[in-house]
């Protein structure tokens, strides 16, 4: 099981001086199993689409995603490296990484895999031991991360 942080891509060097492997979360860029799409962030950022409906969306994509491309999420999963999810958005604010966070907590919690998550990537030294998921800031917009699906993902509630 992989050690998980979450970063933003501004600050890549603080994960290549520790050996941490830089996930890009990004559209733009990323790696598109765990990317949103270029109508969530353009919507979220220009002020069309509020936090609820793109956390819906986004949990509703990344369950699509684990349906679709199950052996490539089990390879992240079962990899025994350190990962920084990262994008573009500042730490501290709404962005889709704390949602995928959530979302793989889970994912795992239903497979029977260990998760750990480590924080926000910053200048202060790399902690010991992992953060809980329920005290990661993002809001809480109800529901389970990946909603309703026939398929083995968190299971939850209507979101």
């Amino acid at each position: 099981m992989p050690k998980v942080f979450t970063m933003q891509v501004g600050k890549w060097r603080l994960a290549k001086d520790r050996d941490i492997k830089i996930m890009d979360t990004t559209v733009k860029s990323g790696y598109s199993i765990f990317a949103p799409t270029w109508d969530m962030v353009l919507g979220h950022k220009n002020g069309s689409m509020d936090d609820d409906t793109y956390s819906r969306l986004y949990r509703d994509m990344l369950v699509r995603s684990w349906t679709e491309n199950r052996q490539k999420w089990m390879d992240f999963l079962q990899s025994d490296d350190q990962f920084a999810l990262a994008c573009y958005c500042k730490a501290g604010v709404f962005c889709h990484r704390h949602l995928l966070i959530k979302f793989l907590s889970q994912l795992c919690k239903q497979l029977g895999i260990h998760f750990e998550y480590y924080g926000e990537l910053t200048d202060e030294p790399l902690p010991e031991h992992p953060h809980p998921v329920s005290q990661h800031p993002i809001q809480d917009t109800g529901g389970s991360p990946a909603g309703r699906t026939e398929h083995p993902a968190p299971a939850g509630g209507d979101g």
